[in-house]
């Protein structure tokens, strides 16, 4: 017959004694607490188990997808346009600080060694930055680059990003189409070719000069 201990007195008695023949202490209820105690633990664990298995359900369904193998040579490729909308104010203080001297040529005005960053940058906004470039066509006041030797406007700014971004088709063809701007244009001028280059925007009539990034297809 097994034998514990009495937790109170420490005396030997049967494992099936319902009280300690020495001090009279119930066994019973602490062999009933015992399981209790048992079955409350295992019950808590359970629980704590499922609890960590749905919070790492939900970390696994977060991290990243791991990258595609590279397709193999002439698979078919999609063209995914980024239409990030330039911030207005940061378009036209960083053109405003394009340096540059603008001079005429043969087949038309330049400006010379331009910092053409921004303009790739503005490229990649596609359509986006077609919208933010005509909204700053009207600004008359002083760039850095200059004309003659005196400043040109931003807005004449904004109209040589325009023209690295996109190209008009106007209906009667760009002879004599307001749209088109010199580096001395007045600020009336400006104004005028902001409606125009709108009136394009409202028809579409204009194309991106880059092609849209491409990536391979998924």
């Amino acid at each position: 017959m097994p034998l514990i201990r009495c937790p109170d007195c420490r005396q030997f008695i049967s494992d099936r004694a319902s009280r300690c023949t020495e001090c009279g202490r119930p066994i019973a209820d602490e062999r009933k607490a015992r399981r209790q105690f048992a079955v409350q633990a295992v019950i808590l664990l359970m629980i704590g188990g499922g609890v960590i298995w749905v919070y790492l359900s939900g970390v696994l369904e977060t991290l990243p997808t791991p990258p595609a193998a590279p397709e193999a040579e002439g698979a078919p490729r999609v063209r995914i346009q980024r239409t990030v909308p330039p911030d207005p104010a940061r378009l036209s203080a960083g053109l405003a600080r394009v340096p540059g001297e603008f001079t005429h040529t043969d087949d038309g005005w330049h400006l010379s060694d331009p910092e053409h960053t921004l303009f790739h940058r503005l490229s990649l906004a596609a359509d986006s930055a077609v919208v933010a470039l005509v909204g700053c066509l009207d600004r008359a006041d002083p760039a850095t680059a200059t004309v003659a030797g005196a400043p040109a406007a931003v807005g004449v700014m904004c109209y040589e990003a325009l023209r690295f971004v996109a190209d008009p088709f106007p209906p009667d063809g760009t002879a004599g189409w307001p749209g088109q701007l010199e580096p001395t244009a007045s600020p009336q001028r400006l104004q005028a070719a902001q409606r125009a280059w709108r009136d394009l925007m409202v028809t579409d009539r204009y194309r991106l000069r880059h092609a849209p990034v491409t990536l391979p297809q998924m």
